[in-house]
């Protein structure tokens, strides 16, 4: 009898094992360990801005108000330029130790890190006021989105883009967005070349504008997904884009056709709130890193096999993620600490 109680209930056991691999989809990811911490503490309470180019990271110290830029070298990341500001809505790096900077009166300027001066400013524009400012991966182009500063119930929720060549110092105005205006602003993007502008959150939608003509060209999300942040990939050809559940989409920039599909979970099934708080593609394009909030857990994928790796940073949203130049490496950044991970070598290379 007790033989026969034993046996019935390790099958069921083994039934429920069958049914909880079966709901969960593949066993967990394999873990990776950092090659090195670093400690940064954002000072006043933390960071007030921060983001990622394509040689480093930066961040805005609360109090004092310090623009902090990191840069790579080889597998290293290390502190490379601090400039004090004064108050700045948003700031971002740019080459040459310049950076772009939105104030209330003036929703763009250019500026000389090193010797502290104004090199190029634009206007403040009546009745508009700067969100955000996207960068291109190479820092060439700046996407500032603007929004109304008092918005009326009688008109249509719209944003307002403009584009900045860094190099020529050029200001374009692109045809205002219009639509519902629910789901927050979360991001913008420009590609490596220019022409392109992507926006996301915004009607919990992705929106791409032809840079050089100025209008839009279609919008769009999967079923049921309503999308958030977006990266433009390297070569410009591809958006990556993510949604409340742990989702990133691999979307053509020409028509929003979904190419490929990536979950951001151990369980490699979709959860509700698993938010997405960082994402970066790889400069050579075979790689995917998405941070996560607020388990703190980076998810790392192969775009040529599938296949991916856990980067358990620590029980905190993460804020940033970054590879570097040679595509050897990644860094996550939350909680007072960078930690840098290795690549895996794949098969061939």
């Amino acid at each position: 009898m007790h033989r026969a109680r034993s046996l019935a209930a390790a099958a069921i056991v083994a039934l429920l094992c069958v049914a909880t691999v079966s709901c969960r989809g593949r066993k967990p990811p394999p873990q990776l360990s950092p090659s090195k911490e670093i400690r940064w503490l954002g000072k006043g309470g933390g960071f007030a801005v921060w983001g990622a180019t394509n040689d480093g990271i930066y961040g805005v110290h609360v109090k004092p108000n310090v623009f902090e830029i990191w840069k790579w070298d080889g597998p290293e990341l290390n502190s490379y330029l601090s400039i004090p500001l004064s108050d700045t809505l948003t700031v971002v790096p740019l080459p040459g130790d310049r950076y772009a900077a939105s104030f209330r009166m003036h929703p763009v300027q250019v500026l000389d890190a090193r010797e502290d001066k104004v090199i190029r400013s634009w206007g403040y524009e009546q009745g508009w006021g700067v969100s955000i400012l996207g960068l291109s991966r190479n820092r060439a182009f700046i996407v500032a989105v603007m929004q109304p500063e008092r918005p009326t119930f009688e008109e249509p929720d719209k944003l307002g883009i403009r584009l900045l060549d860094v190099e020529r110092l050029e200001l374009r105005r692109c045809e205002d967005i219009t639509g519902e205006g629910y789901g927050a602003l979360s991001s913008a993007a420009v590609s490596d070349d220019g022409k392109h502008i992507a926006i996301g959150g915004w009607d919990n939608l992705v929106i791409v504008l032809d840079a050089v003509s100025g209008r839009e060209v279609w919008r769009g999300r999967p079923p049921d997904s309503p999308l958030k942040d977006v990266v433009f990939s390297s070569n410009g050809a591809t958006i990556f884009a993510t949604d409340p559940i742990g989702m990133v989409y691999e979307m053509d920039f020409r028509t929003g056709k979904v190419k490929g599909r990536w979950c951001a979970t151990s369980s490699d099934e979709p959860i509700y709130g698993q938010r997405i708080s960082a994402l970066a593609v790889s400069p050579d394009e075979k790689w995917i890193a998405a941070g996560t909030g607020p388990e703190g857990e980076v998810y790392l994928w192969n775009t040529q096999t599938g296949r991916k790796w856990l980067l358990n940073h620590g029980l905190i949203t993460i804020l940033v993620v970054s590879f570097s130049p040679d595509s050897k490496h990644v860094v996550s950044m939350a909680g007072g600490m960078l930690k840098i991970w290795d690549v895996p070598v794949m098969p061939g290379e």
